[in-house]
């Protein structure tokens, strides 16, 4: 299955490389007006690029089953971190960095990877035990319930949100009784749904998306700046450097809403494009998981590519006015360095997976079925 993480790699390194050029025009505008330097978040973005290709070549020749014994010590070393977050001093109303100086880090980034590990593991240790609520599943609940808490007070919604679709999305796959996985759902949608509405920013995002479709509201002016943006660029779009809603008509053009500017400056032939290399990585990722040799990689295969899939649904989908804003990146395009960073480690980690699958052992089934009782 070397093939596919040969493939992987292709399409993640091709999307950075279009995320720069990108990002060299949707950041020129607010870079030149703040910092007086139009290259200025493109050269730290650019650093950020080389640094992660890198981490992402040397996690891919580290063997993914290294990280076994220390998936539970990862994890809770960035719980802590996640605590300590709540104590740092508030950006923009919410405590979700720890300056380090040199770069600021979103700890809720690097969770998700963490939690994805770390629940392969336990799927492997307890495969027998996850259609058993009392015995299983209700450890993965506890710990799902816990990281998302901890994100959700920062306050930070959305990435809470996220962290729960891709944990139960795992214990699907892995074979975990869907109505254990709905009830839960249902369970932890309540509280969630009710934090959502306590902070006044998503609370404003979510009452306006409502009224735009069952009430008399308009689209928020970001997401009708993103949709003009993209009808702009029509078939082959206006040509990079040459669009118009990066020049302070969009707020966050090089970060949650640069998929807007994609689609004015390349048009739909660039939008469909990274549409196409996304859903191309996704096949990659998925036969990696369905050929790994052990069910650790199988599991944590799919939380990889599923984490990535996420990100990049919502974010584009923010932009076409179908979800509320919610400050999503659009992996490897978006500016920001935990997340591409993050997402390169990833990446390094789903290759490693596909190297390591060995053409002698019979692939098991992606989504695991509960033994039959013997009669």
């Amino acid at each position: 299955m070397r093939k596919y993480s040969v493939g992987v790699f292709i399409v993640t390194v091709s999307l950075i490389a279009f995320g720069l050029i990108i990002l060299l025009s949707a950041s020129s505008t607010y870079a030149f007006h703040t910092r007086d330097d139009m290259y200025s978040l493109f050269k730290g973005q650019m650093v950020k690029a080389i640094f992660g290709v890198g981490l992402l070549i040397l996690f891919s020749a580290i063997p993914y089953d290294y990280y076994k014994d220390y998936t539970r010590y990862m994890l809770l070393g960035l719980v802590i971190i996640l605590v300590a977050t709540l104590f740092t001093a508030p950006v923009k109303h919410a405590h979700r960095w720890i300056n380090l100086i040199i770069f600021r880090f979103q700890p809720a980034d690097a969770v998700k990877l963490f939690l994805v590990l770390h629940i392969a593991k336990m799927i492997e240790d307890k495969k027998e035990l996850l259609q058993n609520f009392q015995e299983g599943f209700k450890y993965f609940l506890i710990l799902i319930a816990v990281v998302a808490g901890l994100v959700i007070i920062q306050p930070n919604v959305s990435n809470a949100i996220i962290i729960v679709l891709i944990a139960f999305s795992m214990l699907f796959v892995a074979g975990s009784d869907y109505k254990h996985i709905l009830i839960s759902m249902l369970g932890v949608g309540i509280p969630a749904g009710s934090a959502m509405m306590m902070f006044s920013h998503s609370r404003a995002r979510v009452t306006a998306f409502i009224n735009t479709y069952f009430g008399n509201g308009d689209f928020p002016t970001q997401i009708q700046q993103a949709i003009i943006g993209l009808g702009s660029g029509g078939f082959q779009g206006l040509g990079l450097g040459n669009g118009k809603q990066k020049n302070f008509h969009l707020s966050e053009a090089y970060g949650d809403f640069i998929f807007a500017v994609i689609g004015e400056e390349t048009g739909l032939v660039g939008t469909f494009s990274v549409l196409a290399a996304f859903s191309l990585l996704f096949y990659f990722g998925i036969k990696i998981a369905k050929n790994a040799k052990d069910t650790f990689g199988k599991n944590l295969a799919f939380g990889i590519i599923i984490t990535i899939m996420l990100h990049a649904l919502i974010h584009i989908s923010v932009s076409v006015g179908r979800i509320p804003a919610t400050g999503i990146p659009l992996p490897f395009i978006s500016y920001g360095g935990t997340s591409l960073i993050v997402m390169c480690i990833s990446v390094g980690i789903l290759m490693s997976i596909g190297l390591s699958s060995s053409r002698d052992v019979l692939p098991e089934p992606l989504i695991q079925k509960p033994m039959e009782p013997l009669k």
